[in-house]
This record gives structure tokens, C-alpha cells and sequence, in this order.
């Protein structure tokens, strides 16, 4: 359903598959919120990338659950997160869920990855 993997730039990259429950998408909060906060102590901020080209347009109760991204996922100034979607739908879908300036949705990894990094060294700086 979900794996972590943590890249050399201190990316944390969260790979989501298929069709979700309410349950498995508490279970994946709890462990996400658990990974954001090693990367803040680590490295200043927290720069997510989700990678959803597997996961499936998921149930209206799955999406109201994660609703609230941007307050609950991205604590710090200068945290970011970037989604890949596999379609249009899918990126209309995951824009209920990212609602900021801080949180975008892409098509294509390498869009993301770039919009994820640009400006990382400064923001990690101004977080002293």
C-alpha cells in the first residue's frame, strides 16, 4: 500500500499503490508524521515527494481523512511537498488534499522533483 525511502538529497519519498482504506491511510499518517520529524531534526526542513502513478483514485472518506495536509504535514516555514499523479483525474483529486502554496501536483517525476528542490539550500539556511 505505502513505502518510505529517504534519497541522498534527504528527500523522503513516499511511493503510495492501490486502493485505500480510511485504516491504511491513519496507518500512513502516523509513520509519515514519524518520518517529517527525522528529517526536520536532521536536516532543518522536511521535503516530501509522493509518488501516487500506482495508487488508485481512492473513496471520498480516504481523501476527507488527509484533508488537511499542508497544517498537519508540513510544520515547518519551509517544508515542502510535491505529488505525482498518474492522471488528470487524479491530479484534480489530489488537489482536494494539497491546498497550499507549499504543496503541488505533478504528472511527471522530474517537474516535481525540480519544484521539490529549487531553493532548498536557502530554505534550510533561513531555518537556521
Amino acid at each position: 500500500m505505502y513505502e518510505f525511502v529517504i534519497d541522498q538529497d534527504g528527500v523522503l519519498t513516499a511511493i503510495t499503490r492501490g486502493f485505500w482504506t480510511v485504516e491504511i491511510a491513519r496507518a500512513y499518517r502516523e509513520a509519515l508524521l514519524g518520518h517529517l520529524h527525522e528529517l526536520r531534526a536532521k536536516h532543518g526542513l522536511a521535503l516530501l515527494l509522493v509518488d501516487g502513478r500506482e495508487s488508485a483514485v481512492q473513496p471520498t472518506e480516504v481523501v476527507e481523512f488527509l484533508s488537511n495536509f499542508e497544517a498537519e504535514f508540513l510544520l515547518g516555514e519551509h517544508d515542502r511537498s510535491a505529488y505525482i499523479v498518474p492522471s488528470s483525474l487524479a491530479k484534480l483529486q489530489a488537489k482536494l488534499v494539497i491546498k497550499g502554496e507549499r504543496a503541488q501536483c505533478f504528472l511527471s517525476e522530474h517537474a516535481a522533483k525540480t519544484w521539490l528542490l529549487a531553493g532548498r539550500a536557502e530554505r534550510a539556511a533561513a531555518n537556521g
